[in-house]
């Protein structure tokens, strides 16, 4: 799963079926602040992106997606990658 930040500082979810991975991409590190204000924390190399949003921005109805997505905050809530059951962290990846 990827969220890229476009040229307007919107956040965008792409590659909505992959679960084996979330990252940030972006052109502009200095804008991560702004455009995750409302539905996530910036932290060094990392985005901790609210989960609620993230699901609603990359949702499909589809049950496989569903439990393809419960996984993956399940798997990240085993590494230690997620906060206050709400928050999951991303790379921040520049391109």
């Amino acid at each position: 799963m990827r969220l890229v930040v476009d040229g307007a500082g919107q956040v965008v979810a792409t590659q909505t079926a992959v679960f084996t991975s979330l990252d940030v991409l972006t052109t502009n590190r200095a804008g991560l602040a702004e455009a995750f204000a409302a539905i996530g924390t910036v932290e060094d190399d990392h985005v901790w992106v609210d989960i609620a949003w993230l699901r609603k921005a990359c949702a499909s109805p589809c049950e496989e997606w569903q439990a393809g997505f419960d996984a993956m905050i399940d798997f990240a809530t085993r590494k230690g990658w997620t906060r206050e059951n709400r928050l999951v962290r991303a790379h921040v990846v520049s391109g």
